[in-house]
């Protein structure tokens, strides 16, 4: 997902130009880019965000995410990630698909509980 040459950065807080590809209104934030600019470290440094949030993604894609990406990539700050939990931002996003699957012929048998236990 990223790559050393499309990484975050003070610049580009979400690794793209601003505020990115929403569901939101045209040329508004979605919430993500809410927290990077509302929350930010100091005035004009944004926290830098590494968006791991994936529309209709479930608890099972989310440990894909954890384990695959964020770990493999990012975990041991690489030189174009040098991030510190005081400026920067990791989102990722699970919810409604999980609970649609449960009324579903075959329901998800995962759940938050194993994804907390599978990246532990």
């Amino acid at each position: 997902m990223f790559k050393e040459h499309n990484y975050p950065s003070e610049e580009h807080p979400l690794g793209i130009a601003y505020p990115g590809v929403t569901y939101a209104e045209p040329d508004q934030p979605n919430w993500v880019g809410y927290l990077a600019t509302e929350f930010s470290p100091a005035p004009g440094h944004p926290l830098v965000v590494f968006d791991y949030a994936v529309g209709g993604q479930t608890v099972e894609g989310v440990a894909s995410q954890i384990k695959d990406q964020f770990m493999d990539h990012i975990a041991d700050r690489p030189e174009w990630a040098q991030w510190s939990s005081s400026d920067t931002l990791f989102a990722t996003w699970v919810g409604i698909n999980d609970c649609a699957y449960v009324f579903s012929h075959n329901p998800k048998s995962w759940s938050c509980s194993d994804l907390c236990n599978q990246t532990a």
